[in-house]
Formats: C-alpha cells, sequence, structure tokens
C-alpha cells in the first residue's frame, strides 16, 4: 500500500472546508484508491505571526502589501515546522496549494503538487498591490517547487491558461 503524506496545516482526514473542500476531496481520492494518507501537520511558527504582523503595519503605512508566506524568510519559517521523521516514513509527499512550503524542504521523496493557479494569475486577480521585490520572490519560489514536483496536478482548466 502506498503512503503519501498529505503537508498540511489542515488535517486532510476531516477538515472538510480547507481550500474549499479540495484537500479532504483529494484525501478521501487517494484513500478510496487503496493509499494510506498520513497528514504532516505544517503549523505557523510564532516567528511567522510576528512577522504577518509587522507585514501587516507596513501594508498600512505604506499602502502596498507584502505576503509573508511568498517570500523566502516566510516560506523558510512555514517549511521549518514540518516534521521530517514523518516524511520518511511516506513513499509520496503532496502538497496542496501551499507552494511555498516546498521551496526549503529537502527531500528524496518524490513531490506531487497540486495548484488550481500559478502565481502569475493570482496576482492582480486575488493578491492585490505587491511590492515588486515580493512578487519576484513569489515567482521564483513557485519556479523552483514546479521544477522540484515530481508531478503538478491541477483542478482546474483556469490554470492552464
Amino acid at each position: 500500500m502506498l503512503k503519501i503524506g498529505i503537508v498540511s496545516a489542515y488535517n486532510p482526514h476531516i477538515d472538510k472546508k480547507a481550500h474549499s473542500g479540495i484537500l479532504n476531496k483529494i484525501n478521501n481520492a487517494l484513500e478510496n484508491a487503496n493509499c494510506e494518507t498520513i497528514w504532516i501537520k505544517n503549523s505557523t511558527p510564532l516567528s511567522y505571526k510576528i512577522l504577518g504582523k509587522v507585514a501587516k503595519l507596513f501594508n498600512l503605512i505604506f499602502k502596498k502589501n507584502i505576503y509573508i508566506d511568498r517570500t523566502y524568510v516566510g516560506s523558510y519559517l512555514l517549511a521549518s515546522t514540518i516534521n521530517k521523521k514523518l516524511i520518511e516514513k511516506c513513499d509520496y509527499i503532496m502538497v496542496i496549494h501551499y507552494f511555498h512550503v516546498l521551496y526549503w524542504l529537502k527531500t528524496n521523496k518524490p513531490i506531487i503538487y497540486h495548484s488550481d493557479a500559478t502565481f502569475e494569475i493570482i496576482d492582480d486577480y486575488y493578491i492585490f498591490n505587491l511590492w515588486n521585490w515580493n512578487k519576484k520572490q513569489a515567482e521564483n519560489i513557485e519556479k523552483k517547487v514546479l521544477n522540484k514536483a515530481t508531478l503538478h496536478l491541477s483542478s482546474s482548466d483556469w490554470r492552464n491558461n
């Protein structure tokens, strides 16, 4: 039986609302295909929360936005909470939407990455008024993650445009 580790802040076994239900639906589909899924919890560290509060202050003062998870520092802080011992128990690692946590992840395990949009598509659609340096880091992070992924899945034709 294949063991697939799902890296997420949300429990894919019980959280039916996370990522519009996609996380839970993918988990259920994998289990129905006789795969064992292991939740690899990706917690938000205190340092990340503090950095987020500082970013919000900058956003208010300068009327430009910083998305911490799409920075090198923010993605590093989020990746630092991933349990490497659980990863070693898995045959595959899967990440749904959280491309930034994969940037710093060092593993020989094949990576399945699911997204419904690229950063380029959501820039100025879901995410607005970003600093240019933040856009550049987000693009670089996503590019590296797409290159690291063994398989990239999309649930949307929109993502492929």
